[in-house]
């Protein structure tokens, strides 16, 4: 009887709620502060999707094979961030573990806790068999009708372009984060992906 009891109070209290609420929202309205857009950032599309073509060219795939060659492909594609990013190799620091890289963006505040960002150097292979199903070869990073074909272009070297292009963009502006910010790039996450049997993107 009192778990009965329970459950009328509930089913009669829970309309009243509802219409609590829907009453107070309406009485509030919305919270929302209205903020006008900021004006689009001038940015230079052709070079980025040239950037973005250039890192594809490297065969940076994970395995464990042919470790020499690899290390090699992930050299090609350093030397091209080098390239393609002074300011950051000038201004922020920079560690290397095995192929993987660090880039440290010291903040004005030593006190604030950091942020960490993460993208990854490596693609996974091409499946064999799978070759001729490609629309643009695999590794040439060929641009067409504006879009960039190629291994790692959405995972995950697209990412990796995009947060090294607004880093550079912001130390041209003078701009310091208040925070540490860190770049992690590593160059092993598809060794997972390929114990699983998963062929990535």
């Amino acid at each position: 009887p009192m778990i009965k009891r329970a459950l009328i109070a509930l089913l009669v209290l829970l309309p009243v709620l509802a219409v609590a609420v829907a009453g107070n929202t309406w009485r509030q309205g919305s919270r929302q502060i209205v903020v006008p857009p900021l004006a689009p950032l001038a940015v230079d599309k052709d070079r980025i999707a040239q950037t973005l073509a250039g890192a594809l060219r490297a065969k940076t795939v994970t395995g464990l094979l042919n470790p020499q060659e690899t290390a090699g492909e992930f050299q090609r594609l350093q030397q091209h961030l080098r390239e393609r990013y002074p300011l950051i190799h000038e201004r922020l620091q920079r560690e290397a573990v095995g192929d993987s890289l660090l880039y440290i963006w010291v903040g004005r505040d030593p006190q604030a806790q950091p942020v960490v960002l993460l993208a990854h150097q490596d693609v996974v292979p091409v499946a064999p068999g799978t070759e001729t199903a490609w629309k643009q070869p695999p590794f040439e990073g060929r641009i067409v009708d504006g879009v960039v074909w190629g291994r790692g272009a959405m995972d995950n070297k697209s990412n990796l372009v995009s947060q090294f292009e607004a880093v550079e963009m912001l130390l041209a502006s003078g701009f310091q984060p208040q925070r540490t910010v860190y770049f992690v790039l590593g160059a092993d996450e598809g060794l997972g992906l390929l114990f699983s049997g998963d062929n990535g993107v």
